[in-house]
């Protein structure tokens, strides 16, 4: 997938609408059906049928927090003590 190259993905996680990659470098991509803002591209809610990378996540990495249910996935925030 030319969405990836020059990165290594370490984790892959799908719903029924959507599918999220966490590369070894912290990026975060995103693709499937984007309403309400669900794969976190701001203001395009547009359905995306290749991996996009969520610009939100580029200053400050998630940690994988859980697989994601048929619409959502979810990951916390890599500053937060926990």
């Amino acid at each position: 997938v030319e969405a990836f190259a020059g990165h290594r993905v370490v984790a892959v996680s799908a719903g029924g609408d959507h599918g999220i990659a966490l590369t070894v470098d912290g990026a975060v991509f995103a693709w499937g059906k984007g309403r309400h803002g669900c794969l976190g591209h701001g203001e395009d809610l547009s359905n995306k049928l290749l991996p996009k990378k969520v610009e939100a996540w580029a200053s400050r990495p998630p940690t994988p927090a859980s697989s994601g249910g048929e619409d959502h996935s979810d990951g916390e925030d890599s500053d937060l003590d926990g």
